[in-house]
């Protein structure tokens, strides 16, 4: 992946180009209230649009008196500045624009619409480090259901973390776009381009990662309950902390070890991600999930800041041009000696661009109309004011800077030089190509010496090179201890996934296996011990179900989901994804006796071994169930009991309004949304807040 800046190309109607800016009434404020428009800043909005229509047909200091005459009338009210400070963004103004933001910040310190602006703007300034700290600050402060600012945030977020190299927090915001707005279609295009089938990302970077379920120990899942509530695990900052925590509790804890690492590389935090990831590498037992961590360690070290621990990069050079005369002398020179192919280019370009190669005298056979061979060794990019070199090969480049400086294009040691990480092929620097065409070389010919070549390689030089991953050792003498054992056979998994041209001349894993005198075949996720003995411990069972349910395999996962609902009561203490999944299998084939009682059952449980923490959600589920035979003076009286006994779990209490609310039940409805919208005045939880009221006047109109 190269690195570049990215416009703030946002999904939404906010696109920073002047014109008409008038929002829905009916979405969520996009200042962050947690309002519906309508409720919220509506009443701003046709001075707004005045005002960037204004701007659009030029009339730029008319549009700012616009938004002052509404900034004097609404002094109070963070929006006005926000929106004045948009407007500047768009005008070209972004230090004024950041100015203005003061004062939005003033009347309100965590305004999310105002994040995310002041994101923009130092997203827009190549400041992607920063940009991300006040984006991932707005994202946690708007309504969860607010479509439109979450897809503009989760948008820069993308576009930041991309920059980055940081595929991985990258796909999970493109990720959370795609939910919230299935039609997207410049997120679906996103997703294809860099996560789909089509991808030039080795496996490694666009997998799917999973978390692991608690241990089975009652103590521990109590524990991540506690760490759960603590942290607020809605949120990925919430989760990551929470793993942090339990890890810094019980550094013995290998799944929220493991789960830590996810959590921090989900926040494009890869240097804590990368230093818990080599902590787990001590703790981990099962083969299998070590070496499948080995390919996540070398993509968490592509990360730009993490350039030193990358394997895998090209070296950049850049630098101004002293004389355009030697400069074009030198490409031509380059060019006659085939060291140089430019790429063409139009007739008002100043720039030439193309490929730097390399000369394999050793394989020119003895006729004289034979065909020269050579290896594409980077690109260079030349124009009459910069010099940009980018090599696969550190002595390729020394070389070329050299001659350009004796040739006096640039000057003595100027320029900088610098690692671009790379998650590509990682061999793409052994592709064989033939410079000339006297001779019609059989294809056959031309092929074998292709495979001849890369055999070579990997017999004489692959295994000897020093890695990063390895610890700073070769492939031969990584095996010489249990652990390089196991991070070679991760190099080898990884390398099989990485889309290499090399694999589609038969070199795949089974050969660098030969090569490294390794017999045993790479051992998949999930495979232990255990599980071929057929013994599945309830660990490994709980994970087993979770895959099964990741990958829509209803039938295995039902078959898994009884075996642990079947365990004994000291063995993984929540256990309600399991009863709230096979209750619904049960209400689709119509056995709705049989789903409610599974629920209850889950019900007493989790009361009984996981201290009720799920216990509400499993009643809920059940009342629905009981709604469904017909009962819905049964059903409702379940949902107001919950609602009742977990009065301060707002989440609760707003989904057992919503339940009676659907059962027409107005004045129980009514009675609950108003006695959770008084707690959630008194916590002070606008987003809660802004949902109960909805829901209570929508009880009262029931009514």
């Amino acid at each position: 992946m190269v690195p570049c800046p990215v416009p703030p190309n946002i999904y939404g109607t906010i696109n920073f180009n002047l014109g008409p800016n008038m929002q829905d009434p009916y979405e969520f404020c996009r200042c962050g209230s947690g309002k519906k428009n309508r409720w919220c800043c509506a009443p701003l909005e046709v001075e707004i649009d005045k005002a960037w229509r204004q701007g659009s047909m030029g009339q730029h200091e008319g549009a700012l008196r616009t938004m002052d005459s509404l900034a004097a009338a609404n002094k109070e009210n963070p929006e006005v500045f926000g929106r004045k400070a948009e407007l500047l963004f768009a005008l070209g103004r972004p230090k004024d624009a950041l100015a203005i933001l003061d004062k939005a910040f003033a009347l309100r310190s965590d305004y999310p619409f105002g994040n995310y602006l002041k994101a923009a703007v130092l997203h827009d300034d190549n400041e992607m480090a920063g940009a991300l700290i006040l984006a991932r600050r707005s994202l946690e402060s708007y309504h969860p259901a607010a479509v439109g600012p979450l897809c503009r945030v989760l948008k820069l977020i993308f576009n930041s973390e991309m920059a980055l190299n940081r595929p991985i927090a990258a796909r999970v915001a493109l990720k959370r776009i795609l939910k919230l707005d299935p039609t997207l279609a410049e997120a679906k295009s996103d997703w294809d381009l860099h996560f789909g089938a089509s991808s030039m990302f080795v496996e490694a970077a666009i997998h799917e990662y999973s978390l692991l379920p608690p241990p089975p120990i009652r103590e521990r899942q109590m524990a991540w309950n506690k760490a759960a509530k603590a942290h607020g695990a809605a949120q990925l900052s919430g989760m990551a902390k929470m793993f942090e925590e339990l890890t810094a509790a019980d550094p013995t804890d290998i799944p929220a070890s493991y789960n830590s690492v996810l959590t921090l590389a989900w926040i494009g935090n890869n240097a804590k991600a990368l230093d818990a990831l080599n902590r787990y590498f001590q703790l981990e037992k099962d083969e299998a999930r070590l070496i499948a961590a080995v390919g996540l360690s070398i993509v968490l070290r592509a990360d730009l800041a993490l350039s030193n621990h990358a394997d895998f990069f090209d070296l950049v050079f850049l630098a101004k041009v002293k004389d355009t005369s030697a400069l074009l002398e030198f490409a031509k020179r380059l060019a006659e000696t085939n060291q140089f192919f430019p790429t063409p280019r139009s007739s008002e370009s100043q720039s030439i661009s193309g490929y730097l190669l390399k000369h394999l005298p050793n394989l020119v056979v003895s006729e004289e109309d034979a065909p020269r061979y050579a290896t594409i060794q980077g690109i260079m990019t030349l124009d009459p004011s910069k010099i940009h070199l980018r090599c696969f090969n550190p002595t390729v480049l020394a070389e070329l800077i050299a001659d350009a400086t004796n040739r006096g294009c640039i000057g003595a040691n100027e320029g900088s030089t610098f690692k671009l990480p790379l998650l590509t092929d990682p061999f793409r620097d052994l592709v064989l190509l033939k410079l000339s065409t006297n001779s019609q070389t059989n294809a056959a010919i031309q092929d074998k010496k292709q495979v001849d070549f890369v055999q070579n390689y990997l017999v004489d030089q692959w295994p000897n090179i020093p890695l990063k991953i390895l610890g700073d050792k070769s492939p031969k003498e990584a095996l010489e201890t249990p652990l390089g054992k196991i991070l070679v056979l991760g190099l080898v998994k990884f390398i099989e996934g990485s889309r290499s041209n090399i694999l589609n001349l038969g070199f795949g894993a089974e050969t660098f296996m030969e090569i490294l005198g390794l017999s045993e075949k790479v051992p998949l996720l999930g495979s232990s011990n255990a599980s071929e003995e057929g013994a599945l411990s309830p660990n490994q069972l709980d994970h087993a179900f979770r895959e099964a349910r990741h990958h829509d395999n209803d039938e295995e996962a039902v078959a898994l989901g009884e075996k642990i609902v079947a365990l004994s009561a000291g063995e993984i203490a929540d256990r309600s994804h399991v009863y709230l999944f096979l209750s619904r299998q049960k209400v689709s084939s119509g056995a709705l006796d049989e789903a409610a009682n599974l629920l209850a059952q889950g019900a007493d449980f989790d009361r009984e071994n996981n201290e009720g923490a799920k216990t509400a959600e499993l009643q809920l589920a059940k009342a629905q169930v009981v709604s469904k035979q017909g009962r819905t003076d049964e059903a409702a009286g379940l949902v107001v009991e919950t609602a009742r006994a977990h009065a301060k779990n707002l989440a609760i209490v707003a989904r057992a309004t919503e339940m009676l609310i659907g059962m027409k039940r107005a004045k129980e409805a009514l009675d609950i949304g108003e006695a959770g919208l008084k707690v959630a005045t008194q916590e002070q939880n606008r987003d809660a807040e802004g949902h109960l009221a909805e829901l209570v006047g929508a009880a009262k109109r029931l009514g």
